[in-house]
């Protein structure tokens, strides 16, 4: 992203560093400043692409010693991060909000990089070598920020439901205020809709059309019952975002899963697309609450999105796990940090309207350090230093040249 070498932090970061002074070491501050500042403008999000996009780096060992080796805590950093969540919805004063979960493929290239395995990728039909990872996400009226990852490994002791069900006793008592969980079909099973149960939450799913159900006496899948329902049955139903669906919903009983909420929905009017199913714990919901709530995991898809695009989670090259766990845990700490800072600074305030989406923050803090890398440059010459020394300063890596005036 950025082509101009790199002379400070965005505010966020260094408002962040702040409230972390007792963690880390001076030094390991920097390079976590540096880190963060990385992800969210470097075009090369590598250990060494990152060192090399600052003036004055040393060498990338050094980096890489901060990321595999150096002695700090990551739950420490997690726990400072997971503070900012709260100070935001106590500040905002929100009462509720939906937990998601999912998992997605951190791809790579190298069989050699510690807790790789080939993958079933379900977006790209096929199978790919990479990490897996569950997640959770937060989501609420005015936000939403991602909460947990955890590396699923074969042969580990524990599945993606399991490290799912983990991840949502860790949210029960963050303190985080949620009452419903929602999740796609592949975690839509009685072990979680259970475990969510007896939490005292709500539970909206994803559902295949092969789940059967007690039917008139006898079972029957849903895309068959389905059919038994007349057309003029299905309602119009539009979300909170305008989309428009036909939308058709009853209380069953489901095999495995006992008495539940089903929705069936069309996109088209004539009802003539394929038809989704919708699962909820809520036997008394209507289909306009079970379809907002689902929708809200759309959320956890966006971020998956923003992680691999703008914020490097794929870009890791470190080949040891401890490296590669601090690397995406950096990864979320720097999306979350760009979705809860303020943008209402007073010289960005002008685009601050428009750039809502997270490469649109990552477009304001490269305007943030664009306006500290001229300040750099007024100052070194203000100090008389010619212009042929500060080009020599500025772009001291020859990669750095090559990049900058290829």
């Amino acid at each position: 992203m950025n082509t101009l070498p790199l002379t400070g932090y965005p505010r966020f970061i260094e408002e962040y560093l702040l409230g972390i002074d007792r963690l880390m070491s001076r030094p390991q501050q920097r390079h976590l400043a540096e880190y963060l500042t990385g992800l969210v403008l470097c075009s090369n999000k590598t250990v060494t692409g990152i060192n090399d996009a600052f003036i004055g780096h040393r060498d990338q060992s050094a980096k890489n010693h901060f990321l595999t080796a150096a002695q700090w805590s990551l739950d420490d950093i997690e726990q400072s991060r997971f503070a900012l969540i709260l100070e935001r919805v106590q500040r905002d004063h929100i009462q509720d909000g939906c937990l998601i979960i999912d998992d997605s493929i951190s791809h790579k290239t190298g069989k050699h990089i510690e807790g790789v395995d080939w993958h079933y990728d379900h977006s790209e039909g096929k199978t790919v070598l990479g990490h897996q990872l569950v997640t959770t996400h937060y989501c609420c009226r005015s936000f939403h920020v991602p909460l947990y990852v955890e590396q699923y490994q074969r042969n580990s002791g524990f599945n993606k439901n399991q490290i799912a069900r983990n991840m949502i006793d860790r949210a029960t008592t963050s303190g985080l205020p949620f009452s419903v969980v929602a999740m796609d079909s592949w975690y839509f099973t009685q072990d979680n809709t259970r475990h969510i149960e007896q939490r005292g939450k709500q539970w909206v799913a994803a559902c295949k059309s092969n789940r059967l159900i007690d039917w008139c006496g006898r079972k029957v899948r849903l895309d068959a019952w389905v059919r038994t329902i007349a057309p003029d049955e299905f309602r119009p139903i539009t979300l909170k975002d305008g989309t428009r669906y036909w939308a058709y919903y009853k209380t069953v009983t489901m095999v495995n899963q006992g008495r539940v909420r089903i929705v069936a929905s069309h996109q088209e009017e004539n009802l003539s697309d394929e038809v989704h199913f919708f699962a909820a714990s809520g036997k008394d919901w209507p289909a306009i609450k079970i379809l907002n709530v689902y929708q809200r995991r759309w959320t956890i898809e966006t971020f998956y999105r923003d992680a691999k695009q703008n914020l490097g989670l794929e870009d890791c090259e470190l080949r040891i796990a401890h490296g590669i766990k601090r690397h995406y845990a950096l990864v979320f700490l720097a999306y979350t940090l760009l979705q809860l800072s303020s943008l209402q600074r007073s010289l960005n305030k002008w685009l601050s309207a428009n750039l809502k989406t997270i490469g649109g923050k990552c477009q304001l803090a490269a305007v943030e350090l664009l306006r500290s890398f001229i300040l750099f440059v007024v100052k070194a010459t203000q100090q008389e230093q010619s212009v042929d020394k500060v080009v020599e300063l500025c772009f001291k890596s020859s990669a750095q040249i090559r990049f900058t005036f290829a």
